[in-house]
């Protein structure tokens, strides 16, 4: 799938984010982008430890995706490069469990969740940017999105459809 498909597709629909590196601070360019990505009716799942426990923007920040039990259309990466490891990881494993699982359920179990659809797309968002870690996933299966504001891109190629 060719990558303007994939933004159509995902931006210009109600689709599930998560949104690693998530921040209550307005000054951060990161509360932008979610808000504007739920006022135009994405849900929301923002993953931060400094925030867990808490809501951003009206929804509860978790410290990591393990912690999530919602499928993801889409996995935004809004925390650098040296961070990026241990979510990489999470992405394979998950990826790797649903192949082995290959059926139409996603969620085993609230202790056993598979937390990936069958076309999650990991986007690295504008400074996150990671051609190792991109490549991997790329490897792995993923559909990568890299230098590219989500916001922009809805914008760019949603705004006739709202």
């Amino acid at each position: 799938m060719e990558e303007k498909e994939i933004k159509k597709r995902i931006l210009c629909t109600s689709s599930s984010i998560v949104i690693i590196g998530a921040s209550s601070r307005e000054e951060r360019p990161v509360f932008s982008v979610m808000k504007y990505l739920a006022a135009v009716g994405h849900s929301l799942y923002p993953v931060n430890p400094t925030y867990a426990g808490e809501k951003i923007l009206g929804f509860s920040c978790v410290s990591s995706i393990k912690d999530l039990s919602v499928p993801a259309d889409i996995v935004a990466l809004f925390i650098s490069p040296s961070l990026q490891k241990d979510v990489v990881e999470d992405l394979i494993l998950f990826k790797e469990r649903l192949r082995a699982k290959r059926g139409p359920a996603l969620v085993d179990s609230m202790e056993d969740p598979i937390l990936l659809k069958e076309h999650t797309v990991i986007w690295f968002q504008p400074g996150s940017e990671n051609p190792y870690f991109e490549g991997l996933l790329q490897e792995k299966g993923f559909h990568v999105i890299s230098h590219a504001c989500m916001m922009m891109d809805h914008r760019r190629n949603c705004s006739q459809i709202r």
